[in-house]
């Protein structure tokens, strides 16, 4: 008996057990059930409830290899395996399982942007657009286009637009900090300068009506300065616009950049030509720029004044220097007109010769008072052993019935202790 009772206790124990589990089942799923679609179901009547599988409390997780890879032409298509491979995760509130997370693969694009830091991309246009299986690439993209300006351009360390090393793209950027050429200017603005160590200065912008050129970029220690940029023509009050200083040369080696020439009016009142720019001064091995020439004025009831030539830039050790430019001409139907001066021509260096002045331009008035040509410009001086410049010829001066008169032709330049004078 005792051993009979002993049994049915046994089996009474592993039963409670069994019941126990299978309770919990029974108070879980109503609770999920739709209290609509059928009657509250009492304990007894708990096999009609319809209760979740174990297939779908214990389902096996998906077995993963990579997650989706970004479809696009850049690196980051490339991306390793260890960095995507990651397992599915089951939602705690839904129970669905949800893909693997793709933020590894915007983390990877991030990592690969470092390297772009430092080397320029092969074009200037942005990347082309990226196609995708998953929501990584909005990321990668984003992070893909972040050194690029709006225009383009690379902002990165080495390569087209480089701030250390590479040339200006952008109107007016300057090269490399190290080595690199100046971007020419956008209208009436400068050109960027040349590295520190090496690249040429970008030339000036033309100038828009009335507006001056730009000038032109200075060199490092090697490398030639920009050409400065033309004036702009008159403007509605018939003021032409001067022209861009030329760029310094390397202070080691480069020559000087020519000044840019000045602009032209033709008005029917006031007519004032544009002054011509400075040529830009060499360095220690290196020709001065020659000077801009002054722009022609022309008026049919008013003055008219022909612009100024602008100055030679002085030269290096044993260079020449630049040359002034001629004066603009200037004519008016019914008043008077008066030639441009000359420009002077530049110091020589050390060893070097001077300049030669810039001729004087003509002026001519049709039925004025008066018609001048403009002074010529003096030449430079030369060096130890240079010779000086010769001095500009003075411009002629012409009238249809008053008088005219011709301007004077500038003064030679000095020579060194072995060099002749101009």
């Amino acid at each position: 008996m005792n051993g009979a009772a002993t049994r049915t206790g046994t089996y009474i124990g592993r039963i409670g057990v069994l019941a126990v589990i299978l309770g919990v089942g029974v108070c879980v799923a109503p609770a999920a059930a739709d209290p609509d679609a059928s009657p509250q179901a009492g304990v007894g009547s708990h096999a009609a409830v319809e209760k979740p599988s174990l297939a779908e409390w214990f389902e096996p997780v998906a077995a993963a290899t990579e997650a989706p890879r970004v479809q696009s032409s850049s690196p980051v298509a490339t991306a390793p395996a260890h960095r995507t491979a990651q397992r599915p995760v089951r939602n705690g509130s839904t129970g669905e399982i949800e893909p693997a997370s793709t933020a590894s693969a915007a983390d990877l694009a991030a990592d690969f942007e470092l390297s772009r830091f430092f080397f320029a991309p092969t074009t200037l246009a942005a990347p082309a657009a990226h196609r995708t299986t998953s929501e990584a690439a909005p990321a990668a993209a984003a992070v893909s286009t972040s050194l690029f300006s709006p225009t383009g351009a690379f902002l990165g360390a080495v390569g087209p637009g480089g701030w250390l090393i590479g040339d200006g793209v952008l109107p007016g950027q300057n090269g490399g900090l190290l080595i690199g050429n100046g971007a020419d200017g956008g209208p009436g603005q400068d050109g960027g300068r040349g590295g520190l160590l090496m690249g040429n200065g970008g030339n000036g912008g033309a100038g828009l009506p009335g507006q001056a050129g730009g000038n032109g970029g200075d060199a490092g220690l090697f490398g030639n300065g920009g050409n400065g940029g033309v004036g702009g023509v008159g403007d509605a009050e018939g003021r032409a616009g001067n022209g861009g200083r030329g760029g310094n040369g390397g202070l080691l080696m480069g020559n000087g950049g020519a000044g840019g020439n000045g602009g032209t009016a033709e008005n029917d009142s006031f007519a004032d030509g544009g002054r011509g720019g400075d040529g830009g001064n060499s360095g220690f091995l290196g020709n001065g720029g020659n000077g801009g020439n002054g722009g022609a004025a022309s008026s049919t009831s008013s003055l008219a004044n022909g612009g100024s030539g602008g100055n030679g830039g002085r030269s290096g050790f044993g260079g020449t220097a630049g040359n002034g430019g001629n004066g603009g001409n200037a004519s008016s139907t019914t008043e008077d007109a008066l030639g441009g001066r000359g420009g002077a021509g530049g110091d020589g260096g050390l060893l070097g010769d001077g300049g030669e002045g810039g001729a004087g331009g003509r002026g001519t008035s049709i039925t004025g008072n008066f018609g001048g040509g403009g002074n010529g410009g003096n030449g430079g001086r030369g060096g130890l052993n240079g010779n000086g410049g010769a001095g500009g010829a003075g411009g002629d001066g012409q009238n249809g019935r008053g008088s005219a008169i011709g301007g004077t032709g500038g003064r030679g330049g000095n020579g060194g202790f072995g060099g002749a004078g101009g």
